[in-house]
């Protein structure tokens, strides 16, 4: 009897804290296939982007799959919201990408994203799906505003403050994530690049990437709809307080000598008038 109450428990436990936090993606719950792949955080990139969704758990990415000419057209398509049947061949003759046949190369992505623009050494060579999410990743910097994304905030995160609010009638939860000076919300649906889908987890850690796009809700406001996380200070950050921490080191080290010099100026003032009064009262 206790160990089925025991049990219900736990079930009822889960399913509260699965629920609480069920629309924060991560790279444990957005694929079940990433365990195994570098690129986790470049996969959640292109996710929020809009190339690839995850419908539910079952979603695969299939990180080290060649990517198939087919698959980029795909990943074109659902990036520019083409509609209608047979999207992929709607990118064909749009002239994004040749054809629909064999795998892709990075200059077959080069074209598709970046109108050939970028410079690459490895252009003929195919990529696999992973290296396509690192490759987007990368050079996708012109991508976030043609996306309708704009980038927000990055530092440590200050504090996290969740509030009750209503959405279409329903009661939910939301998320102000503090940053230095700065408070983002976070989206309803958001994608991060985090060891923890609990917000509330976040504080003390390191928001390397923001990303905001306005709200569905028409509200007025921004909402956080990409975040990467990183529990340790970027080194970029550490390299700056060191500066920081030198130049007043050197700052300190320059006024201490400053005043030691005036110091020693002063003294042999001091000893000057001595002498030469000294001197004026033996010739009197």
């Amino acid at each position: 009897m206790w160990k089925k109450i025991v049990s219900i428990c736990a079930v009822l436990f889960i399913l509260i804290t699965s629920q609480a936090h069920a629309h924060v993606m991560n790279a444990d719950n957005a694929y079940n296939d990433l365990n195994y792949t570098e690129a986790k955080g470049e996969i959640l990139f292109i996710t929020a982007l809009g190339m690839t969704n995850s419908q539910d758990e079952t979603a695969t990415f299939r990180p080290n799959d060649s990517l198939t000419m087919e698959e980029l057209a795909e990943f074109v398509a659902a990036y520019y919201h083409l509609e209608g049947e047979n999207t992929a061949q709607q990118v064909v003759e749009k002239g994004w990408i040749s054809s629909l046949k064999g795998n892709a190369t990075f200059t077959d992505v080069n074209e598709a994203f970046f109108a050939g623009e970028l410079a690459i050494e490895n252009g003929s060579e195919g990529l696999t799906r992973e290296a396509f999410a690192m490759f987007i990743s990368e050079h996708g910097s012109s991508l976030i505003e043609e996306a309708g994304f704009t980038e927000g905030p990055v530092g440590q995160v200050e504090a996290v403050e969740q509030k009750e609010i209503s959405v279409d009638g329903k009661d939910t939860h939301q998320y102000h994530i503090q940053i230095g000076d700065e408070t983002i919300i976070l989206a309803a649906h958001p994608y991060v690049d985090a060891p923890s889908v609990d917000p509330t987890v976040w504080e003390g850690m390191y928001v390397t990437t923001s990303l905001l796009m306005e709200d569905p809700h028409d509200n007025g406001e921004e909402v956080a709809q990409f975040l990467s996380i990183s529990e340790e200070q970027p080194v970029q950050e550490q390299v700056v307080e060191e500066e920081t921490s030198s130049i007043d080191e050197e700052s300190k080290k320059e006024k201490g000598n400053h005043y030691a010099n005036w110091l020693f100026i002063g003294l042999v003032a001091v000893v000057v008038l001595i002498v030469v009064g000294l001197y004026m009262k033996k010739r009197k």
